[in-house]
């Protein structure tokens, strides 16, 4: 029986001979074909967290030339793969730990502890901080928001990952497995509520981590701004529920929800009032 031992340099030297046998060509064509996959996969990511996002203002905007999508999936995409990575790395310090531990060896298990902690703390540190910079620093870490936040990332985590399982399930398992029948029905089916999951744990992200995020950034938080009206137009945002000062031609703060290629999504505090004595809060497409 083969040492396992000789095995693994054996393995990593015909890696490193298949890696060199390679021309420069050909890592070029790979890592463009890779950042065409990441950047398709950003926009579809970001096409789908913004309209989940509008969808509560009862709007959707499919203007495919948004170049938002592309920021809002990669903000996402970066996030997911921050706590893939350091999951993986938590799973592979604690096989490490264990090794350790069956060799009897206790003082490579408490370094490698310690050094496993620090690690943790800086990658965690790393993300708390992201999420604040991403939100302006409204954000705090011992807020309510910020758990709501990361326990969400987690459970699109998740999401990934029945979406990956749906993937292969239909690709890899009938090129691999052919079935027919009610068993490749049944498989369809399983895909489809993978796919419906990772649906509704992207529709929670939309709906709390993407408005946290500064849209200079990529994110869905609104922004107050005032407009500059024309005189001609001054009757028809007096129209809409939104003052407009005949003098300086500027109309009260309204808060932006969206904008567009050639339109606003804002969203204001109508003139009247609710028998409650609530003000109604309204939006409207300008």
């Amino acid at each position: 029986m083969a040492d396992p031992s000789r095995q693994l340099p054996e393995q990593l030297q015909k890696l490193v001979d298949a890696l060199r046998s390679i021309s420069l060509r050909e890592i070029i064509d790979m890592l463009s074909k890779v950042a065409v996959v990441l950047v398709g996969g950003c926009y579809v990511v970001g096409l789908l967290i913004v309209n989940l996002h509008l969808r509560q203002y009862g709007f959707s905007n499919l203007n495919f030339l948004q170049v938002d999508y592309v920021m809002a999936g990669a903000v996402w995409l970066f996030f997911i793969g921050l706590i893939v990575g350091l999951a993986l790395y938590i799973l592979s310090r604690l096989a490490s730990i264990g090794e350790a531990l069956q060799a009897g060896s206790y003082r490579l298990v408490v370094a490698r502890t310690l050094a496993s902690l620090v690690f943790m703390i800086i990658a965690s540190t790393i993300v708390l901080y992201a999420l604040i910079l991403l939100s302006d620093h409204v954000i705090s870490i011992l807020s309510v928001r910020m758990l709501t936040i990361l326990a969400v990332l987690i459970l699109n985590v998740s999401g990934v990952l029945l979406f990956g399982a749906a993937v292969g399930e239909l690709v890899l398992g009938h090129a691999l497995m052919p079935k027919k029948g009610f068993a490749k029905i049944g498989d369809y089916f399983r895909a489809f509520v993978y796919v419906g999951l990772f649906l509704a744990v992207l529709s929670l992200y939309s709906a709390y981590v993407f408005p946290s995020f500064s849209p200079a950034f990529g994110g869905g938080k609104t922004k107050s701004a005032e407009f500059i009206v024309k005189s001609e137009s001054i009757s028809t945002f007096a129209g809409m529920g939104i003052p407009v000062d005949p003098d300086t031609r500027r109309s009260i703060a309204v808060q932006v929800v969206f904008e567009g290629s050639d339109f606003f999504l804002i969203a204001f505090l109508l003139a009247y009032e609710r028998p409650s004595g609530l003000s109604r809060f309204g939006w409207t497409r300008v």
